[in-house]
């Protein structure tokens, strides 16, 4: 921030951060840690005091929920203060389960990840994807759509399929999009166009949280409006979509067949 930030600031702002992760209200939380992210690096020392008062040695949920937002949001303001600050919290002793979580926040940086600009939004894509043209699939897919449905959205991460149980994810109050970027086929197999077709349609999903301003949870109406949206824009890409989309569900029944066919192929060896 151009202007001296006054500490008694920060230290409202972090204790409403800190009570909003103990009580787990999520909008709370957001609300206080974008603030303090834009306050940026004249907050990076209290958030490490508050780090450094916890006791790692013995596994606690609130204590975890504070290493997680706390650490998290360092890491955003300044990745190399936050891998000093997780060194001094291993150099004092944490259980293997702490040490895991610093290891997955610390992942998340720049050096593990190609960054570039697309209509003025950060694209953050994961150096463990194989090499493709990801960036002329985000390029247009963001062309097509209204500069106002774009506004505000801070950051976009493209990472590659691990535990989670998601295609993508829109955080709210910070504006952040992540999408799964799944390749289960070859650059020249034609279903890669298909699964192509699939990730465009989640983004234009989590687009759609972004533009009805959607909050936490897996509420139906917002899951609506989010697919509607989506739908909406896929028919604008792709005049063709609906039918698309009509055969690919009139051939639905023989799915079952073509994936035990599959199977049963996948079963053959060389003689």
């Amino acid at each position: 921030m151009d202007q001296p930030v006054d500490p008694i600031d920060i230290e409202r702002v972090l204790q409403r951060l800190l009570n909003a992760i103990g009580r787990g209200a999520h909008k709370d939380a957001d609300l206080a840690y974008r603030t303090l992210y834009d306050i940026g690096e004249p907050a990076i020392p209290r958030l490490q005091a508050t780090l450094y008062r916890d006791d790692y040695a013995e596994l606690n949920r609130l204590v975890m929920a504070r290493l997680t937002g706390v650490l998290t949001l360092t890491h955003d303001i300044d990745c190399v203060k936050s891998r000093e600050t997780a060194e001094e919290i291993r150099r004092r002793g944490c259980d293997p389960v702490y040490d895991a979580r610093l290891a997955t926040i610390l992942a998340y940086a720049p050096e593990h990840f190609l960054q570039y600009e697309v209509k003025g939004i950060e694209v953050h894509e994961s150096d463990s994807l194989k090499p493709d043209n990801r960036l002329q699939f985000v390029t247009k897919w963001l062309g097509g759509l209204p500069p106002e449905d774009l506004k505000e959205i801070r950051k976009i991460y493209l990472i590659p399929r691990g535990q989670e149980d998601y295609r993508g994810t829109y955080t709210p109050y910070l504006n952040v999009i992540a999408l799964v970027w799944d390749e289960p086929f070859g650059r020249n197999n034609p279903f890669s166009a298909l699964n192509a077709l699939s990730i465009e349609r989640t983004f234009y999903h989590e687009v759609g949280h972004h533009v009805h301003r959607h909050t936490y949870g897996q509420d139906p109406v917002q899951e609506e409006e989010a697919e509607a949206y989506a739908i909406a824009r896929m028919r604008a890409a792709h005049p063709r979509f609906r039918a698309v989309a009509r055969w690919l569900w009139s051939v639905r029944p023989r799915l079952g067949f073509m994936k035990w066919l599959g199977s049963r192929l996948r079963q053959r060896r060389p003689i």
